[in-house]
């Protein structure tokens, strides 16, 4: 429903054309998503439920959102407004004094230079147009500054500054330098900015020494994680994805089709054809919900297949291999190597024989297939059976009542909880 003072024949509901009078003073949305428009006077809007548009015009306007996901929208203005969500009449234009309680979830601005602000909850910051100062407070925020040499700040909590509508290429660093945005542009994102996310161009996203989930989006990105533990999603289009410090995952876990990845610094990453590039100082890889071949480096990796028949393959290091669903093939190489299935709720049954009868049991079964390069098996929460090879293994068993067999080799069992039956020389947790 769209209600608006405006004194046309254009308001309620599709087709209704109603009229409503200037001097109303109170305009209240319905349970859907309703957009509501004020004029020069002060009046209250009320989103009620749904998710609403509230545009008060000038006047000291009371702007309730209701239930739902409901913005307050100054994008008509021309002048300077500055916007708190903590429900003190002092927002608006210079005197203007409108009410933007924190049932409002998302603000945006005008064309002036506008600052944004919310001190508790999670608010979604759109500064529009101009020179604008967008500060998150102590929720989750997304900071979307627009076009203009904007200020973002996340504040606390994991926040997030995006640039997904942009069609040139950005450049973004999370270093407190107003040196980000498109060329010229010079955006300042604040260091205590978690996350970004590119546009449709060519972008360079970098990270700071914290935790940052860095998003190329469309286009050719270079994503550069810096000292944390980050998180790296390239999208579609040829991607340099490079982790820096600490453990730093590639993930392709929203991809539908297969993908093909190694940590070996060749562009040849990714669905057919893609061209991504994962660089050496990746430690973790995750596959999607298609067929997918995830293989490692001669350093310690983890590689997740996600669902689907998936071919993982440590090459050198200790590496942690997880399958997941499907029928996958864990392939240890060089190192002390880990298929896991400490994930699983049910019973696994695993042997280390190069044959495909490994994982869930059913009529059917899973058809996992771990193969004789791997020294170490975990189990789930389940009454699991692990088996060895003619190697020396590390078998755990973790919670339920498991049966455990190293067969030949010099064996180390560890049965976890549950009551475990444990055949091995080195025999912890076991009765």
């Amino acid at each position: 429903m769209s209600l608006s003072l405006d004194s046309a024949e254009n308001d309620g509901g599709p087709s209704e054309h109603d009229f409503l009078g200037s001097d109303l003073e109170i305009l209240a949305g319905g349970a859907s998503n309703d957009t509501i428009t004020g004029n020069q006077l002060a009046q209250t809007l009320n989103g009620n439920g749904g998710d609403d548009v509230l545009d008060g015009g000038l006047g000291s306007d009371i702007m309730f959102g209701g239930a739902g996901v409901d913005t307050v929208d100054y994008r008509r203005r021309v002048a300077p407004v500055t916007v708190s969500v903590d429900g003190v009449s002092s927002d608006g234009e210079a005197g203007e004094n409108d009410w933007v309680p924190p049932e409002n979830e998302i603000v945006i601005g005008g064309s002036g230079d506008d600052t944004l602000s919310g001190p508790d909850g999670s608010n979604i910051f759109d500064g529009y147009f101009g020179k604008d100062t967008l500060l998150g407070g102590a929720g989750d925020d997304v900071l979307d500054g627009g076009p203009g040499p904007d200020t973002l700040s996340g504040g606390e909590g994991i926040d997030l500054v995006t640039y997904e509508d942009r069609t040139q290429p950005v450049v973004v660093m999370i270093d407190a330098l107003a040196n980000d945005g498109e060329a010229g542009e010079r955006d300042l994102v604040k260091a205590d900015v978690e996350d970004m996310r590119g546009g449709s161009g060519a972008d360079r996203l970098t990270g700071s020494g914290a935790a940052n989930t860095l998003d190329g989006g469309a286009g050719g990105d270079t994503l550069a994680g810096g000292g944390g533990a980050d998180l790296l999603l390239g999208g579609a289009g040829p991607d340099v994805l490079a982790g820096g410090g600490a453990l730093d995952t590639v993930s392709y876990a929203d991809r539908g089709f297969a993908v093909s990845a190694t940590i070996d610094n060749t562009a040849n990453d990714g669905s057919f054809g893609e061209g991504d590039n994962v660089k050496g100082d990746v430690e973790v890889l995750r596959g999607g919900t298609a067929n997918d071949v995830l293989a490692g480096s001669g350093d310690a990796e983890r590689l997740y297949g996600g669902p689907g028949d998936d071919v993982l393959a440590g090459n050198g290091g200790a590496d942690l291999l997880v399958g997941e669903e499907g029928a996958d093939e864990l392939i240890g190489g060089a190192g002390a190597d880990t298929a896991s299935y400490a994930e699983r709720p049910t019973n696994v049954v695993v042997t280390i024989d190069d044959v495909a009868n490994d994982g869930r049991p059913s009529v059917t079964g899973e058809r996992d297939n771990v193969r004789v390069d791997v020294e170490k098996v975990v189990g789930g929460v389940g009454n699991d059976q692990l088996s060895g090879s003619a190697a020396g293994n590390t078998l755990s068993g973790g919670p339920g009542d498991d049966q455990l067999d190293g067969l030949a080799g010099y064996d180390r069992i560890d049965g976890g909880d549950g009551f475990d039956s444990c055949v091995g020389e080195v025999r912890t947790n076991c009765p």
